[in-house]
C-alpha cells in the first residue's frame, strides 16, 4: 500500500467506529422494546378483545409505557449503523474513495457531526501521508544546474 493515514484521518474513523457502535447498540435496545410493547398489545387485545387502537390507549390510560409507531427509524437505524461500520471497515482497510464517501454518507444517517468529519477529512487533502517520499540526491554540477533550472519556472 503507498498511503497511510494521517493522525485527524485515524481519530476521525474511531471516532465514527465508535459513535456506530453506541447509536447502534441503542436501535438494537429500541427493537427489543419494540418487540415487548408489541408483545403487550397484542396480549391485552385477545384478552379484551379489542383493536389495536383501543387496547393502546386502554394501556395507556393505565399507565402501561409504551414503545409503538416508531418502527420504521428503528430498523433503519440498526441497518444504517451496521452498514457505516462494515463501509468504515472497508475503508480503513482498503482506503478506497468509495467506500470513504459511502461510509461518510452513512456516516451522516448514523450521527452528524461524526459523517460531516468524515467528508471533511476526505476532501480537504488531509486523510493520508505519503509515506514512501523519494529524497532527491543531487551528485555534481550538472544535476544540480538542471535542478535549479527546472525549479526557476
Amino acid at each position: 500500500m503507498y498511503y497511510k493515514f494521517s493522525k485527524l484521518a485515524k481519530a476521525i474513523i474511531i471516532l465514527n467506529v465508535v459513535l456506530s457502535i453506541v447509536i447502534g447498540t441503542m436501535h438494537v435496545y429500541n427493537v427489543h422494546r419494540l418487540n415487548e410493547s408489541n408483545e403487550i398489545i397484542q396480549t391485552f387485545m385477545e384478552e379484551n378483545k379489542v383493536i389495536k387502537n383501543t387496547a393502546i390507549r386502554m394501556l395507556e390510560k393505565d399507565g402501561v409505557e409504551l414503545f409503538y409507531d416508531k418502527e420504521f427509524t428503528t430498523y433503519f437505524g440498526v441497518l444504517v449503523s451496521f452498514l457505516s461500520l462494515f463501509l468504515l471497515y472497508k475503508y480503513g482497510k482498503d482506503n478506497g474513495f468509495m467506500f470513504g464517501f459511502f461510509a461518510a454518507f452513512f456516516g451522516v444517517f448514523t450521527s452528524l457531526i461524526g459523517g460531516m468529519l468524515l467528508f471533511y477529512v476526505m476532501f480537504s487533502g488531509k486523510s493520508e501521508t505519503n509515506q514512501y517520499r523519494q529524497v532527491t540526491s543531487i551528485k555534481n554540477e550538472w544535476e544540480k544546474f538542471i535542478h535549479n533550472k527546472s525549479n526557476d519556472n
